[in-house]
């Protein structure tokens, strides 16, 4: 698969970093967990059986709630977290293996982990190389989707006029859209995915204007590209991990190399567990509404309130912007207003939005925990216990009474086809704090051992390991290479704020 740019319509594709391949495989993090001593040959995996799926769609209900706490971690870092999702990952099936299908059996029925590595690869990169910004080749007959250049700059998206635009702001604050067709709206971009809800699409758009920023400082296409990609790396393991994770368990695998995602024949892989349950950490933290701008916010801006669903109305993919063409010019994020925001605590709740997704017809499809949760099952994920075990020593892992702790001791009251009984008693009825789902597991011990302002020890483990590893596998990366930001307002510092207001976005930092 090619990245690049041209200086037309659709020119072909010139300008490659070196070290990239696309289509890595998939495969567990931890292989073979029954041959570890102290791991039980039954408790790697729950039992496949009838009452495994009907006990994870139980479970699934104890999810939602409307009493979400809120945790240390700035706002946006939900969506940088997505952000960078969706550069390294999107799993595909090989052959006729279809996840989505698979899911809507009842009951679900694991695939053998033996043969599930050879059924899906992975259609992004992996590399941190911003593949999800520079874009790839559009598919036959959709050559209206391709990224634009101007030069050696993005060309932005141009805001619709309705009024009440936040002081400060210019036109160009859209993702750049097609402009008619049965593809009207749709975003231009790298990743369609990044055009799902409006904070994350406008994250993408400050990353276009970082690139431009750039160009202008006097670089070519190929030296802003890699400045861009090199300080990407690093605000990813500078700032974002030791947000998310244990601090002290980033700065192991920093000093101390890999000890478990350490790819086969030097060939780069996408973890089950990384991809399936503990990246998925994020979903916990996505608020019901947000203080987006001057005009929507939390408790009523001028205009309303931000809440989530519109988030992703506001966006070419999900939505239709309520008739306008492009992005109204009311909608434009003020990051200084999102940065004061908190995301809420990573725990084993969601907010209910995330239990009736307006996404398909399928009441699966519609309910994230359940999609997860289900997910896990089919992929043959380990229990949390399992994986624990085997890589933590004893004080760090958790015991069946800390799962419980982990779980919220109230039900859910007004949300449809919520549980009736709280999350911690359906936990303790049907088992599941001895042999926990891997994503159910990661989310309690944030709660218990993290405060639900990180993750925890297995979580941070996890994430660390895969993310760390990735940018290590690519040559080029700056884990193989000298590097040094100086893209921020402080010298040796490039952060998520620093990123902002390179690309002019954000008018001055917001004290923490």
């Amino acid at each position: 698969m090619s990245q690049g740019h041209g200086h037309g319509r659709f020119a072909p594709v010139k300008h490659v970093l070196l070290g990239l391949n696309g289509w890595d495989e998939h495969d567990y993090l931890v292989p073979h967990l029954d041959r570890f001593a102290g791991v039980l040959s039954n408790d790697v995996r729950l039992p496949a059986n009838a009452d495994t799926h009907k006990a994870l769609g139980t479970l699934a209900s104890t999810f939602p709630s409307e009493q979400l706490a809120d945790s240390s971690i700035p706002a946006p870092y939900t969506y940088l977290g997505q952000f960078i999702d969706h550069d390294i990952t999107l799993t595909v099936p090989v052959g006729n293996f279809n996840p989505d299908a698979e899911l809507q059996k009842t009951p679900v029925t694991p695939v053998s982990p033996e043969t599930l590595p050879r059924m899906l690869r992975n259609r992004r990169t992996s590399a941190f190389d911003l593949d999800c910004l520079y874009g790839a080749q559009p598919e036959p007959g959709e050559e209206d989707l391709a990224v634009p250049f101007r030069g050696d700059k993005f060309v932005l998206g141009k805001v619709s006029a309705v009024g009440n635009r936040p002081p400060g702001k210019t036109d160009d604050n859209d993702l750049p859209r097609v402009a008619e067709g049965p593809r009207a709206k749709r975003a231009r971009i790298g990743d369609p995915r990044n055009d799902e809800n409006l904070i994350v699409a406008q994250l993408h758009l400050a990353f276009l204007k970082l690139h431009n920023a750039v160009v202008d400082d006097g670089h070519d296409f190929d030296h802003a590209r890699r400045l861009v990609t090199q300080h990407y790396q690093w605000l990813t393991i500078t700032d974002f991990l030791p947000r998310i994770c244990d601090p002290k368990v980033v700065r192991k695998v920093l000093t101390e190399g890999n000890k478990l995602y350490r790819p086969r024949h030097g060939e780069k892989y996408m973890p089950f567990e990384f991809a399936v349950a503990a990246y998925r950490f994020g979903h916990s933290m996505v608020r019901s509404d947000y203080d987006f701008n001057l005009n929507f916010k939390k408790n009523g801006g001028a205009q309303g309130k931000a809440t989530f669903d519109l988030l992703f109305k506001f966006t070419g993919l999900k939505g239709d912007f309520f008739g306008q063409p492009t992005l109204p010019e009311n909608w434009i994020a003020q990051w200084e207003m999102l940065l004061k925001d908190r995301a809420m605590q990573i725990d084993p709740s969601l907010t209910p939005f995330l239990h009736t997704m307006p996404e398909g017809p399928i009441e699966l499809m519609q309910q994230l925990a359940k999609r997860n949760l289900l997910r896990g099952y089919l992929f043959s994920l380990p229990t949390g216990q399992a994986l624990a075990s085997a890589v933590l020593s004893p004080p760090k892992r958790m015991s069946p009474q800390d799962i419980l702790a982990g779980c919220r001791p109230e039900p859910a009251t007004g949300i449809p086809n919520a549980s009736p009984k709280s999350q911690r008693q359906i936990v303790e009825e049907l088992g599941l704090h001895k042999r926990t789902p891997l994503w159910l597991y990661i989310l309690a011990e944030a709660k218990v051992k993290g405060g639900g302002n990180r993750l925890g020890p297995l979580g941070s483990l996890i994430v660390a390991e895969t993310i760390i590893g990735l940018i290590r596998a690519c040559r080029t990366s700056i884990m193989n290479q000298p590097f040094i930001p100086t893209l921020g307002q402080k010298p040796g510092r490039f952060d998520l704020q620093d990123m902002l207001m390179k690309a002019g976005v954000l008018g001055a930092r917001v004290p923490e």
